[in-house]
């Protein structure tokens, strides 16, 4: 009765255990609404380095900073967006809004204008086809990433994507 009762114990024990390294493992980017312009968009967020914040914030208001762009079309479904959206238009309003960029910097910012496939076979859930596509930057420091945001827009003919990169300036000035 007593070896029952601990092997119960221990395997209780080691469910918990498991349960627990497996949330770990698989802990996702936090949903995030902590400024007004994310309270009607899905945003993740995550600082891996709270020490250098800072020092991104002061080179982005200096302007100094490296900025790449890569546009991801739809694969599944005919692309739409790029129809009405010029990536290099993108950039350029993003370095407009940012500031003056320059080369050789220790900031280097890559961004991700994502068009949504809704016709990927993995998206089986209605809220998953809602969003057009959304917008994910990366700030690395010294080739070490500090921050990552991702911001979604809804209008299939990009006329959101500008409101979308202030609330992403926004989002990184105010941490």
């Amino acid at each position: 009765m007593k070896k029952s009762i601990l092997a119960l114990f221990i395997i209780g024990l080691v469910v918990i255990v498991a349960q627990s390294i497996y949330q770990q493992l698989n802990k996702k980017v936090a949903k995030s609404s902590r400024i007004e312009c994310h309270k009607n968009v899905t945003v993740f967020e995550r600082v891996y380095n709270n020490e250098k914040i800072n020092a991104i914030q002061e080179f982005i208001k200096d302007g100094t900073f490296e900025i790449s762009l890569k546009a991801e079309p739809s694969k599944y479904m005919k692309s739409q967006l790029f129809n009405y959206v010029d990536s290099q238009a993108v950039k350029e309003y993003i370095q407009n809004s940012f500031g003056l960029t320059t080369l050789d910097n220790a900031l280097k910012i890559n961004v991700l204008l994502y068009e949504n496939d809704k016709e990927d076979p993995g998206k089986k859930s209605a809220e998953a086809k809602m969003y057009a596509g959304y917008l994910m930057f990366d700030f690395y420091l010294e080739n070490e990433m500090i921050y990552k945001v991702q911001i979604d827009f809804m209008d299939m003919q990009g006329n959101d994507i500008n409101k979308t990169i202030d609330c992403i300036k926004q989002s990184i000035l105010s941490i």
